[in-house]
C-alpha cells in the first residue's frame, strides 16, 4: 500500500473505496521521500493570492472609513466652534 496524502482523499472517487483502505495514490512521489509526499498537500498559490488580496482590500477599506469618520468629526467640531 502506497502513501496517500490527506488532501488527495475524496478528490478522485474512482481510486477510493469508502470505509476501506486506499490502495492507490493519484501519483507516486518522484523520489519517494517524505518531503515530496507532503509537497502534494501544499496550498495552491491561487487561493493564497486571493486571500492576500482580500486582506489588503479590507485593510484599505478600514483606512478609508477611518479617514471619512475623522473628516466628519473635524467638520462637526469646526461647525461647533464657529457657532
Amino acid at each position: 500500500m502506497r502513501f496517500v496524502p490527506r488532501c488527495a482523499i475524496g478528490l478522485e472517487p474512482n481510486k477510493l473505496t469508502l470505509g476501506r483502505e486506499i490502495t492507490q495514490a493519484s501519483s507516486p512521489p518522484p523520489n519517494g521521500s517524505v518531503q515530496s509526499r507532503f509537497n502534494q498537500c501544499a496550498i495552491s498559490p491561487v487561493p493564497l493570492a486571493l486571500l492576500i488580496h482580500l486582506v489588503v482590500y479590507l485593510f484599505l477599506q478600514y483606512i478609508i472609513l477611518l479617514s471619512y469618520l475623522s473628516y466628519c468629526l473635524s467638520a462637526n467640531l469646526l461647525i461647533l466652534v464657529i457657532t
